[in-house]
């Protein structure tokens, strides 16, 4: 049998030759549809001819699609939100559309020291509704929420929270009851406008830019915008941000339980200063230039004798005495009498009397002072000494404001841990519900609940 493609060569070979008329005729910029009009002309429609791209740019467009794909970050489009529970603290939380919440911000300054030593960090990953049950128990055990009393809490979501808003408010209603803890937890829905300004996202205009204002910004309230401060306006930052209620408080407790190592810290420079007048005085004095102390041992050395010889000896003793006492070692007359001049503006008795008026503008006042007194005495290396001294950079404002919340986290935790760790009865659904209704129903809503309950000074014990 013979091959198709043989019988196919055979008959085209028996085609007529193409003539050179056709060979040489233009070929068609494009294909033309003929219509027979019916004045019987004819008119020519013109197609569009396909056409095909060269390999090498077929190649680079696909280059760029894959690299749009898989290389340039694209922020996801699924539908993100964010929650507020407002106790005095507050503390805004974003979420993923599945209620994980994927950012932790404080809305204001003492919501950083329910969020310190860990705390922002234990939130992220969680539900929303898990999320915001340890920051409430964080702020009972702190004393921010009155566990003996009636108190409330409020939590609002961002435009439409949906399941996930009521979903979170079982789970902080479920935490109290278990805790025996008579706690409201009110609930509503605000418009993107009204949160943004509640949390301080201003700007934001739709629940992802508020979403992106929660992960992108500093944790801690107090951070924010430190970053291009000046010196002064970093101090300024400083005594009006960490120099708290709180803070103030625990200065005061420091300060009154260092007092007497200040008072003896005071006699002992008293001392000090008197061996040194007498050197500087004293007729034996060999020198003929300067005659202090230090001056006077640079150049004679142990070559004295006397009384005079005495007095330094003693001098000798008294330096060695104070620097195993206080660890401070005082080196030159300029130290001393530093030393001695802010002993002699702030007394003992004047201290004590700065310490139960303290406030952060006393404070702020004789920063300088105290933070002096307290490093004669061997208490500069204090955790809260060094906080009571002003950041110069933006690095050291954030490690001390850091250290600061930690400090009054602690104090807090210690001074209601009695209370916070008391025994409690758990309250059933019933019991609960019942109180609910007993309180909303004395008001013509939640909100108004809400308004009064701020107006008494919401906050530590939302007392009504």
């Amino acid at each position: 049998m013979r091959s198709w493609k043989k019988m196919w060569k055979d008959e085209l070979n028996a085609l007529p030759p193409v003539g050179r008329q056709v060979l040489d005729a233009p070929s068609p910029a494009a294909c033309d549809e003929v219509t027979v009009n019916a004045d019987g002309s004819l008119t020519r429609k013109k197609k569009i001819l396909a056409f095909t791209l060269p390999p090498a740019l077929v190649a680079v467009v696909l280059a760029v699609v894959l690299v749009c794909i898989f290389l340039l970050p694209v922020r996801d489009a699924v539908q993100r939100y964010a929650f507020m529970l407002e106790i005095n603290p507050s503390v805004t939380v974003s979420t993923d559309a599945d209620g994980t919440v994927t950012g932790v911000a404080a809305a204001n300054a003492d919501a950083d020291i329910v969020l310190a030593d860990g705390v922002a960090e234990d939130m992220l990953g969680k539900p929303v509704g898990e999320a915001l049950v340890i920051f409430a128990d964080r702020a009972a055990m702190l004393g921010f929420i009155d566990t003996e009393g009636e108190s409330a809490v409020r939590l609002t979501s961002c435009g439409d929270g949906g399941e996930l808003l009521s979903s979170a408010r079982e789970m902080l209603e479920t935490h109290f009851m278990e805790d025996g803890i008579q706690a409201l937890v009110l609930s509503a829905e605000r418009t993107v406008s009204d949160f943004a300004s509640l949390c301080g996202a201003a700007a934001a205009q739709t629940a992802d830019a508020v979403a992106d204002f929660v992960e992108d910004v500093s944790v801690f309230f107090r951070n924010r915008g430190v970053e291009n401060m000046t010196a002064d306006q970093l101090a300024d930052a400083y005594e009006n941000t960490v120099f708290d209620d709180t803070f103030i408080e625990t200065a005061k407790e420091y300060l009154s339980r260092n007092l007497a190592r200040i008072e003896q810290n005071a006699e002992d420079v008293g001392n000090l200063y008197s061996l040194y007048f007498a050197i500087l005085s004293h007729d034996d004095n060999p020198a003929t230039g300067r005659k202090d102390y230090w001056s006077v041992k640079a150049v004679y050395g142990d070559e004295l004798d006397g009384e005079f010889a005495a007095l330094v000896a003693e001098m000798d003793e008294a330096l060695a005495r104070y620097e195993i006492d206080y660890g401070v070692k005082i080196e030159g007359e300029r130290e001393l009498l530093d030393a001695a001049a802010d002993h002699i503006s702030l007394t003992v008795e004047k201290l004590a009397s700065v310490i139960a008026s303290l406030s952060s503008e006393v404070l702020a006042r004789n920063l300088d002072l105290i933070s002096s007194l307290l490093s004669m005495a061997g208490l500069g290396d204090d955790l809260f000494a060094g906080l009571m001294r002003l950041p110069q950079e933006a690095s050291e404002y954030i490690a001390k404001a850091a250290e600061a919340v930690s400090a009054e986290a602690a104090k807090l935790a210690e001074d209601f841990r009695d209370v916070y760790n008391a025994a409690r009865d758990v309250l059933s659904r019933e019991d609960y519900d019942a109180w609910r209704e007993e309180v909303v129903s004395s008001f013509r809503s939640e909100e108004e609940l809400w308004e009064s309950m701020s107006g008494k000074g919401a906050g530590k014990g939302l007392l009504f």
